[in-house]
């Protein structure tokens, strides 16, 4: 590696598939990295062009009579990003851009996982949710081998997105909508000073495109809300892309109209981790025990209402068969049970309201929960070993919410700290 390639910032630069739906966007496209090339370090990650992955899979059902194996679909479907791949690397050589395409049959391949259930590509073009483990170790070592030598030899890595390989060898993927995880995971990897996601909007927008005219866009948002705006359903990046976001690492998603997209679009602040945080004043429980109807949105809506016109702050709310739970904060305890007795009093559903005090509520958070099947069963556990009565748990993604005696709060917190040690998370914060 030459003084100059040495002091080259690495961008790690994707391309999602409808900004490679002909030739005609693969070379405006070509263009553009071939330009950034020349003063930067660049690996570019490419999806399948447009809607293949999509044409691939439905083909392996038709010939298949509906009845395809889990291999025969990502055997199929690889021919997209193996194509897409080539495609590109053809584009930036004629660019004056030396470049390689980087597909799983290369002997360094960089993307080593171990699929835990085997299951067919979606036939839906979504972010699909696969049970995968990285081999981050092996898949460092293969990407020193190979594509690092490209780069210090000024050579641009073409990368499949999406596709992967097992320990044994094996041609698997990371779900559709992976090549966003590619990107990061190569990013983090290479230790690579930005990710640039190029696709078709301008950015990331407040609401759908395809769903509200003309949304307003955000030049910038943080990790944790992209986060959990895509695994509300948000088809912005795939949720598991951003597990593998470091504090160092710039990221932004740009339109591949934009002429310099190393600039503009919107730009993805932080990093993902662990919180765990708790109320640092005490909460009351409200109880309202009734008959099914208790459950009527339209009751929990005026009551809602009625604390909101009183001034009051909720800090939880639990509705199950007869029952709901109002927490609040304790200074406000009586004043919001009075209130709320007042607005049930007429209703023939309510049968009794009773008043909880000095309940402390501990949050720990983490994406990775929602991938570890019997975290709550977990934390019951681990509390109910230490004596401690779990007032109410309420989930939501992957924030966990316990409710306990205001008197147990620091054992809680310690006993939470110890599970996320467990169970290997990057990073806990403890906000008192």
């Amino acid at each position: 590696m030459t003084d100059s390639q040495s002091k080259k910032k690495t961008l790690v630069i994707k391309f999602g598939g409808r900004t490679l739906a002909d030739g005609t966007c693969i070379a405006d496209n070509a263009r553009k990295v071939a330009r950034i090339a020349t003063l930067n370090r660049v690996v570019v990650i490419v999806s399948a062009m447009g809607d293949e992955t999509s044409r691939l899979i439905s083909l392996t059902h038709e010939i298949t009579g509906g009845q395809p194996t889990p291999q025969d679909t990502v055997n199929v479907a690889a021919y997209g990003e193996m194509k897409s791949a080539t495609l590109f690397a053809t584009a930036l050589e004629a660019q004056g851009c030396r470049a390689s395409a980087i597909i799983p049959t290369d002997e360094t391949w960089p993307v080593i996982v171990s699929e835990n259930r085997k299951e067919a590509l979606s036939l839906e073009k979504i972010n699909e949710d696969r049970r995968l483990t990285i081999h981050e170790k092996e898949s460092r070592e293969r990407l020193n081998a190979g594509v690092v030598k490209l780069l210090d030899d000024g050579i641009t890595p073409v990368i499949c997105g999406f596709l992967a390989k097992d320990p044994a060898g094996n041609l698997t993927t990371l779900g559709r909508g992976g090549s966003d995880t590619t990107a990061f995971l190569i990013g983090k990897l290479l230790d690579a000073e930005e990710v640039i996601i190029v696709t078709d909007t301008e950015g990331i927008m407040k609401a759908d495109p395809r769903a509200v005219e003309n949304p307003e866009k955000l030049s910038y948002i943080s990790t944790d809300q992209l986060d959990s705006m895509a695994r509300s359903g948000a088809l912005v990046l795939h949720p598991h892309s951003l597990e593998h976001k470091t504090p160092d690492m710039r990221a932004r998603v740009v339109h591949f109209r934009d002429e310099e997209i190393t600039e503009g679009g919107t730009l993805i602040e932080g990093f993902l981790r662990a919180t765990l945080r708790s109320t640092p004043f005490a909460l009351s429980l409200i109880s309202v025990v009734g008959e099914e109807s208790i459950e009527d949105p339209g009751l929990i809506s005026h009551l809602t209402a009625c604390l909101a016109d009183a001034g009051i702050t909720f800090h939880g709310l639990a509705v199950t068969h007869g029952y709901m739970g109002i927490f609040v904060p304790e200074q406000q305890g009586d004043k919001a049970y009075h209130e709320i007795h007042n607005r049930l009093q007429a209703e023939a559903s309510f049968k009794s309201l009773a008043l909880r005090r000095n309940v402390a509520r501990i949050t720990i958070s983490s994406p990775k929960f929602q991938d570890q099947p019997g975290i709550l069963a977990h934390i019951a556990k681990l509390l109910s070993e230490h004596d401690i009565n779990v007032i109410d748990l309420i989930t939501l993604q992957g924030d966990v919410a316990v409710y306990v005696d205001w008197s147990e709060r620091e054992v809680t917190i310690q006993l939470l700290r110890r599970l996320a040690v467990s169970a290997r998370l990057d990073e806990v914060i403890a906000g008192r």
